[in-house]
């Protein structure tokens, strides 16, 4: 009997073993994962709801990642298999696509023309961000016109951003009241606050600023 329990206590013991290391190696690629990306810790527990302290667990594999696999390798643009298991690569089928770009077209100025033949020889590419970075709000009101109509659909970066990295630019902004708005955001008269301004409406001054994100582009128009 004494022999039994000690092969019990040995299996055990080495399962115990095994399934630590599986969440260690876990965390070792999830932190790979989001150090590709140049994100912090807080912009992907942010992002997507996960207590700090929880994500730090996840990190430091003390708790596994079966629960929450799914949407971490969404957000972080990974496969899912890989992140759990090491198997296949790391970009998996969630790799962004990419588009051909044939050229400029003017704006108020005489450019080349774009070719209309199909077989017009493209001079780069660009990098299409993946479906899981991404997001899409429908505009309403007419503050931002001509830049942006209403009804248009606006294509946005889903990780959040502090007021300071979308400084003199237009991005999506919430303030603390709730509101979210597209605007152009300017420094404050004061620390921490900031001035909004729209193409057909008064600037807001010294107005706080919980998030922005930063804007992709137009989808079409409604």
């Amino acid at each position: 009997m004494l022999h039994v329990k000690c092969i019990l206590h040995a299996f055990w013991s080495h399962a115990f073993a095994m399934k630590e290391m599986e969440r260690i190696q876990q965390g070792e690629r999830l932190r790979a994962a989001r150090e590709r990306l140049n994100l912090s810790k807080a912009d992907v527990y942010t992002a997507l709801g996960i207590p700090k302290s929880t994500y730090e667990q996840y990190e430091n594999g003390r708790l596994g990642l079966s629960q929450v696999g799914d949407r971490l390798a969404r957000y972080l643009r990974v496969d899912l298999a890989w992140l759990l298991t090491a198997r296949g690569k790391m970009d998996g089928k969630t790799a962004p696509s990419e588009i051909a770009v044939f050229g400029v077209v003017g704006a108020g100025a005489s450019i080349l023309p774009i070719e209309d033949d199909s077989t017009a020889i493209s001079v780069g590419d660009i990098q299409l961000p993946s479906a899981e970075s991404i997001g899409a709000v429908i505009i309403k009101g007419d503050s931002g016109y001509p830049r942006f109509q209403n009804g248009e659909i606006l294509i946005f970066y889903t990780r959040q951003l502090r007021a300071e990295d979308v400084l003199n630019r237009q991005a999506i902004v919430q303030t603390w009241e709730g509101r979210k708005m597209i605007k152009t955001v300017r420094r404050g008269r004061e620390k921490n606050l900031y001035t909004l301004e729209s193409f057909n409406a008064p600037p807001e001054h010294d107005v706080e600023i919980m998030a922005a994100w930063q804007i992709y582009g137009l989808l079409f128009c409604r």
